[in-house]
């Protein structure tokens, strides 16, 4: 896995668990085209309410994003310096990552009004958490997203 400087269909983000024997620490969201067209719709449809101050998010069943854990020093320094940020993936390797021992069901993607967004997901039988950081849907899909500048 290496940063890419150009948009690809993988966001690698920092993400978490308040499992006390579980593990998480990153992400993959997973972008091709059709998702950037749901995200479009999405942050359309919470845009009206972005002066509400008593609307928080809305909150759609969504499964574009995996969770992880990994002590790989190269990506463990990309999360600390960099995330979100577009990777790119040689083949299989996400095949290889390391998944939590939870199975993980109920995926949920908040969308804010401020265009923030950030993926969830619970432990089937533990109803343990598992989240990725938030950042702005808005800065990825318009492409102005730190990792795009040279």
């Amino acid at each position: 896995m290496k940063k890419a400087n150009h948009p690809t269909e993988t966001i690698l983000v920092r993400a978490y668990t308040d499992s006390e024997w579980d593990r998480c620490n990153f992400a993959l969201i997973h972008c091709k085209e059709s998702w950037f067209k749901r995200m479009r719709k999405r942050l359309e449809m919470v845009r009206p309410f972005a002066e509400n101050m008593d609307f928080c998010s809305a909150a759609f069943y969504d499964t574009g994003v995996d969770f992880y854990h990994t002590e790989d020093e190269d990506i463990v320094n990309l999360l600390e310096k960099d995330s979100p940020t577009y990777v790119e993936l040689e083949k299989g390797e996400e095949e290889r990552l390391v998944k939590p021992e939870n199975r993980l069901n109920l995926y949920r993607l908040h969308v804010y009004p401020k265009g923030d967004f950030m993926y969830s997901a619970y432990g089937k039988h533990t109803n343990e958490e598992f989240w990725a950081e938030s950042f702005t849907l808005e800065d990825i899909i318009t492409n102005n997203h730190p990792s795009n500048k040279q």
